[in-house]
């Protein structure tokens, strides 16, 4: 058995489940992500952002992230450029209030759809 990839050995022992799967359902994708995106901003460019949020989008029916501070507190200088990308492809683009902060100044999460 050729085996070129983890993701290839993980369909082959059926523990994947893959993006398909879930549309062959016809069920709901969320997916959720935190403390990657814009939390090391200084650190992942733009163009980084850009992509993975795209991606994220492309496999999901709702993307949620948070926190949108960087590790300073600050608001991320991405947040703009990202949901500019992400509205200029037809995604709706939200912002709600946490019920939770984790650190200083992360009160929101940003929810596309």
């Amino acid at each position: 058995m050729d085996v070129s990839t983890l993701a290839d050995m993980g369909l082959i022992e059926r523990r994947l489940v893959t993006e398909a799967f879930f549309r062959r359902q016809r069920l709901s994708i969320l997916v959720l992500c935190s403390h990657y995106l814009f939390l090391y901003s200084g650190y992942v460019s733009l163009e980084q952002h850009i992509r993975s949020m795209t991606e994220l989008c492309r496999v999901a029916d709702e993307v949620r992230v948070y926190p949108l501070v960087t590790l300073d507190g600050k608001r991320s200088a991405h947040i703009d450029p990202v949901v500019l990308e992400l509205t200029d492809n037809g995604l709706e683009v939200s912002f709600h209030k946490a019920k939770y902060r984790f650190q200083k100044g992360a009160e929101e999460m940003m929810v596309v759809k």
